[in-house]
């Protein structure tokens, strides 16, 4: 059917039970494919994407593929490193919750730096750690295609996030960072982030969500935000930083001009922190949408 198909763009399989033998004749049908742009393949129990990586090796049309929820491991992230160097089409690739650990993003990046294309990428919830966080530092550093980067919940620690948050400052393409719930921040890594965040000319939205930053960091990572002229997203919830961090918050926002959206929700600021904010929202030219204690207030956009 695939082979023939001359209209379907879209093809969703989650929670179907592929398996290898499945994906072999997905594979078959894809790599005469002329029109099929977006692949969904969560939860279809493979547990090896030789076949996958045949196909993106040979199709020409694909353009959007997601393999969360198998547990591929490394091994299928190394079968998907041939595909993505000789892909020349495929822009997003989703692998959250894949049971990827370091070699299996060591295997990634490789595949990464040799393809044009590829421009978001999520790992969102695989034990990469602060080993696998380096290789991908290194891959940002050298200026890769990627916009967008997922890599929440991947265990990196203060040590991954040092090593890519320096390499942020090498990169020219890199829009969208998500480096949320790793772990503990220490003083260094918050340090890094800031000088990160003063130097970058390209990043627009930055989420560091469920990090131990704490008043002194949200006091830092604001200072600097006041000489950024790109960031206009920031996620900085269930960071620990109550009431005095939302004082340090309140102050720098009104020498912001270019922050629209901030979320801030979770951080236990307490009745006079979320009014201090709440003024400074209301004096802000630039903000348009703030998230304090889970309520929204947002600027009508009319």
């Amino acid at each position: 059917c695939l082979e023939q198909n001359n209209c379907l763009e879209s093809l969703d399989l989650t929670s179907n039970k592929l398996g290898v033998k499945g994906s072999e004749y997905l594979a078959k049908g894809l790599i005469p494919n002329k029109k099929l742009r977006s692949l969904n393949l969560t939860a279809t129990l493979l547990k090896d994407t030789f076949w996958i990586s045949f196909t993106l090796k040979r199709n020409s049309s694909l353009c959007h593929l997601d393999l969360s929820d198998n547990n591929i491991g490394d091994l299928g992230a190394r079968h998907l490193r041939s595909g993505l160097k000789k892909n020349k089409n495929l822009c997003c690739l989703e692998l959250n919750r894949c049971g990827i650990q370091w070699k299996g993003a060591k295997s990634l990046t490789e595949g990464l730096k040799a393809n044009d294309t590829l421009d978001r990428l999520s790992l969102s919830s695989n034990n990469i750690g602060s080993l696998g966080a380096s290789f991908i530092a290194h891959a940002i550093a050298e200026n890769i295609n990627l916009k967008s980067l997922d890599i929440s919940k991947t265990n990196i620690k203060n040590s991954g996030s040092i090593y890519i948050t320096k390499a942020l400052r090498h990169n020219t393409n890199l829009c969208d960072l998500n480096i949320g719930w790793n772990s503990t921040y220490g003083s260094e890594s918050i340090d890094v982030l800031a000088n990160a965040i003063e130097e970058t000319s390209s990043l627009t939205a930055l989420c560091v969500q469920g990090n131990k930053i704490e008043s002194v960091g949200a006091a830092r990572i604001f200072r600097a935000l006041t000489s950024n002229k790109s960031i206009t997203h920031l996620d900085i919830m269930c960071s620990e930083i109550g009431e005095s961090g939302a004082v340090y918050i309140s102050n720098a926002l009104r020498s912001n001009s270019k922050l629209s959206r901030l979320s801030l929700g979770g951080n236990r600021m307490g009745p006079s922190g979320t009014y201090l904010l709440r003024r400074a929202f209301n004096f802000s030219k630039s903000l348009r949408s703030i998230d304090i204690l889970d309520k929204n207030y947002r600027l009508n956009e009319s």
